[in-house]
């Protein structure tokens, strides 16, 4: 009987150590890991149809690789049949659970990106922190760049916007936000936009779509400035130009944190949003414009600054002024110019109205609503704190 039991113990453990195996294991050389990706139309030549162009940044981990990553580009008529025929060349399939960057082209963009988004939100493997982007010339001038100081052009263009989302205050983009953006009434998804030169790539300005097409672009300062109207609060350096007792002009720099809240009434004409601000924050930089021989030298001594509450009081004030005209300006472009309600301020209505809005046309109502904008700031300290 112990016999029986022995050798029943002896085969429950072979069995044991035979099931825990990897018998499906793979070497981390044998895996296409792709980095970021691109998506573009392009014409097919045979048939003169657009068909759908994929670029995929894929690292290399062979020790003598001459090369520490590819980047494929395959052609098919939608992404599914690209990832077919990706197989042909690449052999192993794509592994995304570390995938990054997504960028559009330009074509793509202005014909619908939908379709795409939804394909790569339904890929098990995706995470939701993918950034998205949008390329402002031909997509592949992206990716032939070739990067000094990074690994290869997917890892420059994570690092390009992981920074930018931190340190720039710039508006924030995935495709997780874009498909939210995308399916809710009122709202409109946003991107960066990529431009290459000189083997550099930076963010020339962001792109506003209109359910998942392409519908404007805005600066780079502009789309600060939509940051702060979107009603994020975001840590930033700002720099501007005031007069001071009216016949001295200096430039100023302030590293600021803002709070915004709005608020939205409803009268018989219409809606009404009032934009209020509140900037804090230190003053790093103090410059005037004019020739420093007539002026006193010691007024600009970090010492006597804060002792100088008017001086100070015009740094607030200038910078008031300056970022109530950047409001305005882009608030009257999205209204007039755009007839878009660009900073998704729909929420704030939908909050209060929504059933009354579901068969209405809220950008047209957001164009004729009236808009105030107040901005107070408040000047903390004198240079950088640490």
């Amino acid at each position: 009987m112990k016999s029986k039991q022995k050798l029943g113990l002896i085969i429950i453990l072979a069995v044991t150590t035979c099931l825990s195996g990897c018998w499906d294991s793979k070497t981390t050389e044998s895996l296409n890991i792709p980095i970021a990706a691109g998506y573009e139309l392009v014409e097919d030549e045979q048939s003169n149809e657009q068909q759908m162009q994929i670029y995929a940044v894929i690292p290399v981990f062979f020790e003598n690789a001459p090369k520490k990553y590819i980047v494929d580009i395959t052609d098919g008529m939608f992404v599914g049949e690209t990832r077919i025929m990706r197989h042909d060349h690449l052999g192993e399939k794509l592994s995304l659970g570390n995938f990054q960057v997504a960028v559009l082209g330009k074509t793509l963009a202005a014909k619908g990106a939908g379709d795409v988004m939804n394909v790569l939100i339904r890929t098990p493997e995706m995470k939701k922190t993918v950034k998205l982007a949008v390329a402002e010339d031909d997509i592949n001038d992206i990716f032939k760049v070739e990067p000094k100081n990074y690994p290869n052009v997917g890892i420059y263009l994570n690092t390009l916007m992981d920074e930018g989302f931190r340190q720039l205050i710039m508006p924030q983009s995935t495709v997780h936000t874009f498909l939210v953006s995308m399916d809710t009434p009122g709202w409109h998804p946003i991107a960066p936009i990529l431009k290459a030169e000189k083997n550099i790539i930076y963010i020339s300005g962001y792109a506003i779509f209109n359910k998942d097409k392409l519908a404007h672009t805005i600066t780079l300062p502009e789309a600060l400035i939509l940051n702060i109207l979107r009603n994020r609060s975001c840590n930033g350096i700002w720099s501007y130009s005031f007069m001071y007792k009216d016949n001295l002009s200096i430039s100023a720099s302030v590293d600021v944190k803002n709070k915004t809240r709005i608020k939205v009434t409803r009268r018989d004409k219409g809606y009404r949003f009032d934009v209020d601000i509140k900037f804090s924050g230190s003053l790093i930089e103090l410059i005037p414009n004019d020739n420093y021989e007539t002026l006193d030298s010691n007024l600009f001594k970090e010492e006597n600054l804060l002792k100088s509450k008017d001086l100070i009081s015009s740094v607030e004030k200038g910078f008031e002024n300056y970022m109530i005209e950047q409001c305005t300006a882009l608030i009257q472009k999205a209204q007039q110019d755009y007839g878009m309600d660009i900073f998704n301020w729909v929420k704030f209505a939908q909050a209060k109205w929504r059933s009354e809005l579901e068969d209405t046309d809220w950008d047209e109502i957001f164009s004729k609503s009236d808009v105030s904008v107040n901005v107070d700031v408040d000047i903390k300290h004198i240079g950088e704190q640490t």
